[in-house]
């Protein structure tokens, strides 16, 4: 799931994985509240894995001119033989909200999520 938060707040998202098929006409589907905005998936079997990986993507003290780009807090760079660097996840417990940080980028992988728009149906 990619989140993109082009506000100077921050915005909290709830997921919700349920049993299912979902219209495009749902108002329960996608939505927003005081609280921050909650998105629900179809899913076709229960998720064994009770936490998500979650990569958030953000400029040093929020400076969107800077040629620096933070992984999860940390700076990316290649490493010194010109590689990429590892992209280290958190691991974050899927009934919390994804806390995105004004003027970032967040992708949230649920895995064993079961949802068959991504093709992960068992």
């Amino acid at each position: 799931m990619l989140l993109i938060n082009l506000s100077n707040a921050t915005v909290n998202v709830n997921v919700g994985i349920t049993a299912g098929t979902l219209t495009s006409n749902n108002e329960q589907d996608v939505g927003a509240s005081r609280e921050g905005i909650f998105f629900s998936m179809a899913r076709v079997h229960t998720p064994s894995t009770p936490t998500r990986l979650e990569y958030h993507m953000t400029a040093p003290a929020q400076n969107l001119q800077s040629q620096t780009v933070l992984l999860n807090g940390v700076e990316l760079g290649l490493t010194p033989l010109g590689e990429l660097p590892t992209l280290s996840p958190l691991a974050t417990d899927n009934s919390t909200p994804i806390s995105v940080a004004p003027f970032s980028i967040a992708f949230a992988v649920l895995p064993d999520a079961g949802v068959l728009a991504c093709g992960t149906a068992p």
